[in-house]
């Protein structure tokens, strides 16, 4: 404040004078936003906005940079040479709030002023400037700022609203020239795209925290552009399914610029909806859809595997040549099916349809429990396609005893048995 008179006296000018008049460097501050470009809200109010008096009262002081508020829009841009910062840590929903506090100016911590915790300082200063603020308010001979021309009552003074706004075009026009206003000029600054630069987001898991991702991108991205480089990046999807929010609140919306959520992303972003650990393999079931015998296969892939590896994995278990005869499909109605998209990614599936070359028909392991003189002797897992029948089960019985180097028996001197009773050599097991 006492800058401010100083440089009032001096008839110092705005600006980079602030930075060379004996290394002092003026912050001015108010309430009420001192110019329209300062304000990148809904262009209906910037009429409203911006205040000469401050602007000039500023520039006086030889302000390098004027704090301010009132609009609750965030705001950090130079104007002829003086930075104008609105940082508002205002309510949930304001637009573009800010979640910590911004330093303007310098790097030194706050002094150690030896205040107690449990005892408040006397609020002697905040009073006496107060008290000053009050008294120059009742002495002030300045001339009071006149009502901008229009037609207002004249008992409660309020704006008569029963006229079309065309009645007073020619007063707001004569009044936007009166305060230098520019709509064009404004609104191409605040649509032109901010500063690119690059961000480096930690992305953590909701579920688990221990589970984050560092994805580097640039500030002129989307909210959805990350969510697809997340899934890019982490080789699970679909991106759909990924919800990002600060600490777990408020879903950010897909079409929302990270530059102008920039502090909050750098932050750190917390995810729901996707598995950031490492691929692991997995066992992916593939059934023939259009087989009249059940055919299916199991194929060994990584869980993040894309459809066109599941499909070369399918060719490389088939020993196919071409591709075309591998596709993968998804049911659209009754007997209707369509391909999947090569780069989808199975997202936790672990069976997937299937058209083209048939597939060998399935298999099922069958436990054996051999047992000799009504003592349990040894155990078989025998692999037997289906419908294989008892005689099939006592050929891979007695082919796998002799692997071992069991006693070989004839196959006919093995009774076989389910549930107690004995089973005719042409039954059917499963």
């Amino acid at each position: 404040r006492q800058a401010m008179i100083e440089a009032q006296d001096e008839g110092v000018g705005g600006g980079p004078a602030a930075d060379t008049r004996a290394g002092l460097k003026v912050i001015t501050m108010s309430h009420f936003v001192p110019r329209q470009e300062c304000y990148p809200g809904p262009r209906r109010l910037c009429g409203v906005m911006g205040c000469r008096e401050i602007e000039e009262q500023a520039r006086r002081a030889g302000s390098s940079c004027h704090i301010f508020g009132h609009s609750h829009i965030a705001c950090d841009r130079e104007v002829e040479a003086i930075r104008y910062v609105q940082h508002p840590l205002g309510y949930p929903n304001d637009y573009h709030r800010k979640h910590k506090p911004m330093r303007v100016w310098g790097d030194a911590r706050a002094p150690d002023l030896g205040v107690k915790e449990d005892k408040e300082p006397a609020p002697t200063l905040s009073d006496g400037i107060w008290a000053s603020l009050e008294r120059e308010v009742r002495e002030s001979k300045e001339k009071e700022m006149q009502r901008p021309p229009g037609n207002w009552q004249k008992d409660d003074q309020m704006w008569e609203n029963n006229h079309s706004p065309s009645d007073h075009r020619a007063a707001e026009l004569a009044l936007r020239a009166d305060l230098g206003f520019d709509a064009k000029k404004v609104s191409e600054m605040w649509s032109a795209p901010p500063p690119k630069k690059e961000l480096a987001v930690k992305i953590t898991s909701m579920a688990d925290t221990s589970q984050s991702i560092v994805v580097n991108i640039t500030n002129d991205h989307t909210v959805k552009q990350l969510r697809d480089r997340i899934s890019e990046q982490v080789g699970r999807g679909p991106a759909s399914k990924i919800m990002l929010s600060f600490n777990g609140e408020n879903c950010l919306q897909d079409n929302v610029l990270l530059s102008s959520i920039e502090d909050e992303v750098l932050g750190g972003l917390s995810l729901m909806g996707l598995d950031l650990r490492p691929p692991k393999e997995i066992d992916v079931r593939i059934v023939h859809k259009t087989s009249e015998k059940p055919q299916a296969i199991v194929v060994r892939v990584m869980d993040n595997s894309t459809v066109l590896e599941v499909r070369k994995a399918v060719m490389a278990k088939l020993g196919e040549s071409m591709l075309s005869n591998c596709k993968i499909v998804k049911s659209i109605g009754k007997g209707s099916f369509q391909s999947m998209p090569d780069g989808e990614r199975l997202g936790g599936k672990s069976e997937l349809g299937f058209l083209g070359r048939s597939l060998p028909e399935p298999k099922a392991v069958i436990t054996v429990r051999f047992t000799t003189g009504g003592r349990p002797s040894d155990v078989f897992d025998l692999e037997l396609d289906a419908g294989s029948s008892v005689d099939a089960l006592r050929g891979k019985l007695i082919a796998s005893a002799v692997a071992q180097g069991k006693p070989g028996c004839a196959p006919a001197e093995l009774v076989v048995s389910r549930g107690g009773d004995n089973l005719s050599s042409d039954t059917q097991l499963w």
